[in-house]
């Protein structure tokens, strides 16, 4: 009589109501998120993005179990197989299936949430209203380990020598997202991504209304919709030292719009703690690096928007 390969421990939609009824600590460690939010993210999977039990008896449960466990840690996939007591490919599948899902709700959760008026942490801080008052988000590029093949490596090799792909992201002062354009070559410049965004409408670059703008870095053309620092004027804290008087109003300018431009920074280093894959990506094809990108963008949002 043959003998079961997965037969240690609890199965895997077992192992995932234990989690879920366990200490709450757990399920964050695992998961990267509370109880209350896995339940509620899944209860959207299932009304706006068309996410169902699987025909194998695998639920959206575990199948988001799945999902969030191989982004969280950034794990094999034998690793998170053998934890579920499923096989390699029932795995792949289902974290599939999460990541498409992630994918089609990230059209209602990765948008922006305010177009015309001043934003509310610009409004309040008497540091940056009025001189930032139509400033309506932070635009930036991030580098996130990719795998390419041998033959195209040289086009991800970034400046520090790793393989790269660069993402182009729109994000509030809260750290929400609110535009994420994923795929290209590490190699490729910020502007250039930016100009390819804007000529394909599929990929819906919410353009600021009339008089609003962008912050953005140097890197990024100085044209209606943003506001880069001015050049050639001292920009970054370090190169102050410790100085706190200005030479002009440019030099007053970029001193204020350091740290307001620096929100996205922070975004991307909170999301590459909270998904640990974007710092070692596994080879999957590069068209799946690319959703995987968006998927652990959706649930950065989701927290951040209050598990509706």
């Amino acid at each position: 009589m043959p003998r079961p390969q997965h037969n240690i421990g609890l199965r895997g939609y077992q192992y995932i109501i234990a989690v879920l009824n366990g200490h709450p600590d757990t399920c964050y460690k695992m998961f990267r998120m509370e109880v209350y939010a896995f339940r509620a993210l899944c209860d959207r999977l299932r009304r706006d993005a068309s996410l169902r039990d699987s025909s194998r008896e695998v639920t959206v449960e575990e199948a988001l179990g799945m999902f969030c466990y191989t982004v969280r840690h950034g794990v094999v996939q034998r690793n998170a197989a053998n934890l579920f007591q499923h096989s390699v490919e029932t795995r792949n599948r289902n974290v599939y299936h999460v990541m498409r899902a992630l994918c089609r709700l990230s059209r209602r959760v990765i948008k922006p949430s305010q177009t015309t008026g001043v934003m509310p942490f610009v409004e309040g801080n008497p540091r940056y209203y009025p001189l930032f008052e139509k400033c309506h988000g932070v635009m930036d590029g991030v580098l996130i380990d990719a795998a390419a093949p041998a033959s195209v490596a040289n086009a991800y090799l970034n400046r520090y020598h790793r393989i790269t792909q660069n993402v182009l992201c729109v994000c509030y002062f809260d750290m929400k997202f609110t535009f994420v354009y994923a795929g290209w070559k590490g190699t490729t410049h910020d502007a250039h991504v930016l100009i390819d965004a804007l000529r394909r409408p599929g990929n819906h670059l919410p353009w600021p209304e009339e008089g609003y703008y962008y912050l953005v870095d140097s890197a990024f053309p100085y044209t209606e919709g943003f506001m880069p620092p001015y050049p050639r004027v001292r920009y970054h804290r370090s190169e102050r030292r410790g100085s706190r008087t200005f030479q002009g109003y440019k030099d007053l300018f970029n001193y204020r719009h350091s740290p307001l431009q620096n929100v996205i920074e922070r975004t991307f280093g909170v999301l590459k703690k909270r998904f640990r894959i974007l710092n070692l990506m596994p080879p999957y094809l590069p068209t799946r690096q690319r959703y995987l990108i968006i998927a652990c963008c959706t649930i950065h949002n989701f927290h951040l928007q209050g598990y509706t």
